[in-house]
């Protein structure tokens, strides 16, 4: 017997594997280098379908705002800049996509915080394809597929521009499915815990960056996870790598991180008033699925867009039902799951379109994001079913079971195909660009430009750390003289494109944020219910109706503006004194109008009348009494102190991370803040100060009340997070609830 010879069989063999993996490895390398190459030449100027309009405004602005007031705490974060010092809806510095517009600016660090984006759905949609058992060219075919259809490369391949405004939502569909990557590898792998751990981060990740997104990804992510769990079961040590790919979220989520999360939610407008929502006019489709969205393309592009969206879809349900049916071990199971999950969407997509109720939750479209990389995935399986049966007539099945598995004779001259193929799709998207001339009433893709108006507020009350609170700005355009409130947002917005247009600003929220101005509005998917309340029935017309994340004020009521810090209104419509006209500024017919009001609440209203109301209708009918002085009088729901003095020295300065209150009193003083009132916020006194707070409690619904005695110099921070008081936010919609606010009157 040759020994030597059995000796090298073996070794043979690994030789040749690791040959194999080094091919693949090659490959796949070569078309991740070349995708990177395409997309960064696809995103190259006059390119400038990037976070457009107030959508995209808000998201570059709050990041690059955030980044000027955040610490360093694992929770969400506080905007000083708008809605009284609101949380936002997600951490920006957290976010991949997003994270290099606070460290190099515009436009570079778009630029590469969208070529990031694209390289995280890349990486995540090859990576849980192979987890699937699937050859390395068709996992290589779905992850160039699936960020060229849901980012803004071209035209007639968007399938929805939710992508195009933020583009952390596909940061965070890349996190799901890789966390869903990991739950298979875990049952594979040797060791389980560095598996474990990277799932957790993911888990954590989500919370802290980006939570208003756990809801549409919760049904794919359990559904589909409980899949692959049960598929195990039985196996050696399965309960071992269950517990450890489990048990950390599951603890996580008892000790704090559900209670959080369902005080993200309940505490909002749209969870209390979801009655009060509405869609503009009638239901549409487009906000459904990517098979019928309305695409952002002109002419012919648009029939070819709505064939590509079309064609993604079906091609990838159809491909899930081949996987659930020929597929086999993990691909059968996860294509089963997702039929699931479908199934339910489905459902409730006919709901939505049904009910007008459901106005209030999330457009369709967004869960259905959570199934675009199983589409893109099963899609291309069934374009390999039929490529291969067409190449098995054909006689070229040798050349696809080549390409399919990544290996070819010559593997460095593959290598420089697809950096070529690269170089090529890059500029072919390159000389037909994505631009938005021509499909929005006016060019929005330009950068808001510096106004008569917005120097004047920048100057008088642009926020900066360390630096006094100054006044809000609140912006009242676009009123009806009729009640039409089903329209009245939408009419804004309108208008708001025509002033765009006319002064090169829309002069709100996101446009002013820009400048470092803080408004009293805010646009937020987590809108406070108590502040919602004090705006539409104290400063709004109509029925109050309104969208889900967007809350205005229609009307001027100085005296409730003034306090709650409004110092400036932005109107285009005269306003009656004691407001002072300090700018105007006219195009045609359109003018803006800028008014100073006399005696804005800078944090130094000490009211020293307490009124005590039963529940929050009271509060509103007090506060709407035109005799009712503020500075003077406050509404609590309780007594903390029997005999207040008025407060003197008192001084509100903004720091990162919250406010700083310095005040003294010979006695007993309230201090009404100009600051929405949780339960969230902790207060920490400075060494130097010699007094004692009371109590911080609500006051007028929504703003905070700070009691004290004697010098003071504390500092309230607004903490919203998973790993403290984690139950403070989901407290406070309980408060609220009982305290009758789902039960106010539309009109007062």
């Amino acid at each position: 017997m040759n020994h030597n010879k059995l000796l090298s069989e073996p070794s043979r063999a690994a030789a040749t594997n690791r040959k194999v993996r080094s091919h693949q490895n090659l490959f796949v390398a070569s078309n991740f280098l070349a995708f990177l190459v395409a997309s960064g030449t696809a995103f190259l100027p006059p390119a400038n379908f990037f976070m457009f309009g107030l959508d995209g405004e808000m998201n570059r602005n709050g990041a690059t705002q955030l980044t000027r007031f955040a610490t360093a705490f694992p929770g969400m974060l506080a905007t000083p800049f708008e809605g009284m010092g609101t949380i936002f809806q997600h951490n920006s510095i957290l976010a991949p996509s997003l994270l290099p517009i606070v460290l190099f600016g515009e436009p570079f660090g778009v630029w590469l915080g969208y070529l990031a984006c694209a390289a995280l759905i890349f990486f995540s949609t090859y990576y849980f394809a192979r987890t699937l058992l699937l050859d390395v060219g068709i996992c290589v075919l779905a992850a160039w597929a699936l960020p060229i259809l849901c980012l803004p490369y071209h035209q007639i391949f968007i399938t929805y521009p939710v992508n195009a405004i933020n583009p952390i939502g596909g940061d965070t569909f890349s996190m799901g499915i890789l966390a869903l990557a990991l739950i298979a590898r875990g049952y594979v792998v040797r060791h389980v815990y560095p598996v474990a751990a990277a799932l957790f981060g993911i888990v954590v990740w989500l919370f802290l960056a980006n939570p208003i997104w756990i809801p549409v990804l919760v049904l794919v992510l359990s559904t589909v996870g409980i899949g692959i769990v049960v598929s195990h079961f039985g196996e050696k040590g399965f309960w071992f790598r269950t517990s450890c790919l489990i048990l950390p979220t599951a603890i996580f989520g008892a000790l704090g991180g559900g209670a959080y999360l369902l005080g993200l939610f309940f505490n909002t407008a749209a969870s209390i008033f979801a009655h009060e929502m509405y869609l503009p006019g009638s239901f549409s489709w487009s906000v459904v699925s990517a098979a019928t969205a309305t695409a952002f393309a002109a002419g012919s592009n648009q029939i070819l867009s709505h064939i590509v969206g079309g064609s993604f879809v079906v091609a990838g349900i159809a491909g899930t039902f081949l996987g659930a049916i020929r597929g086999r071990s993990i691909l059968r199971t996860v294509a089963r799951s997702v039929l699931v999950v479908v199934c339910v969407f489905w459902i409730y997509c006919f709901v939505y379109s049904a009910a007008p109720f459901m106005w209030a939750w999330p457009y369709p479209i967004y869960f259905e994001m959570a199934l675009w990389p199983f589409y893109a995935i099963f899609g291309t399986y069934l374009f390999h079913t039929i490529v291969a049966g067409l190449c098995r007539k054909l006689g070229l099945q040798a050349w696809w079971m080549g390409f399919r598995s990544g290996l070819q004779a010559q593997p460095f001259r593959l290598a420089a195909t697809v950096l070529f193929v690269g170089f090529i799709i890059g500029a072919a998207f390159a000389s037909d660009p994505l631009v938005l001339r021509g499909l929005l009433p006016v060019n929005i893709d330009k950068k808001p430009m510096d106004t008569e108006i917005t120097r004047r507020l920048q100057a008088a009350i642009g926020i900066a750390p360390n630096a006094p609170f100054r006044g809000y700005v609140v912006n009242v355009t676009g009123r009806t003289s009729k009640v039409n409130a089903e329209a009245r947002w939408y009419k804004v917005l309108n208008q708001g494109y025509e002033a765009f247009g006319a002064f090169g600003n829309v002069h709100t929220a996101a446009f002013l944020w820009r400048f470092g101005i803080p408004t009293l509005e805010q646009y937020n998917e987590l809108a406070e219910p108590a502040y919602y309340a004090v705006i539409t029935r104290l400063l709004g017309e109509g029925d109050n109706r309104q969208v889900r994340n967007v809350v205005i004020a229609a009307r001027e009521n100085v005296p409730v503006m003034q306090s709650l810090g409004v110092r400036y209104i932005i109107s285009d419509q005269p306003v009656p004194a004691p407001a002072h006209l300090a700018e105007k500024m006219s195009s045609g017919e359109l003018e803006h109008y800028l008014y100073e009001l006399p005696d804005p609440n800078l944090g130094n209203y000490s009211p020293t009348e307490i009124r005590i109301a039963r529940d929050a209708t009271a509060v509103l009918r007090l506060m709407s009494d035109p005799g009712f002085d503020f500075r003077k009088s406050v509404v609590l729901d309780h007594v903390s102190a029997q005999r207040l003095q008025p407060a003197r020295e008192a001084t509100l300065t903004l720091v990162r991370g919250g406010w700083r209150i310095r005040a003294s009193s010979a006695g007993t003083s309230l201090l009404l803040l100009p600051v929405q009132f949780s339960g969230c916020l902790a207060l920490e006194e400075e060494p130097s100060s010699k007094g004692r707070v009371v109590s911080v409690q609500r006051a007028n619904l929504a703003s905070t009340a700070l009691i004290f005695s004697g010098d003071i110099d504390v500092t309230l921070s607004l903490r919203v997070s998973p790993f403290w008081k984690p139950h403070c936010r989901l407290e406070d919609a309980q408060d609220v609830k009982a305290y009758g606010l789902a039960k106010i009157p539309a009109v007062l």
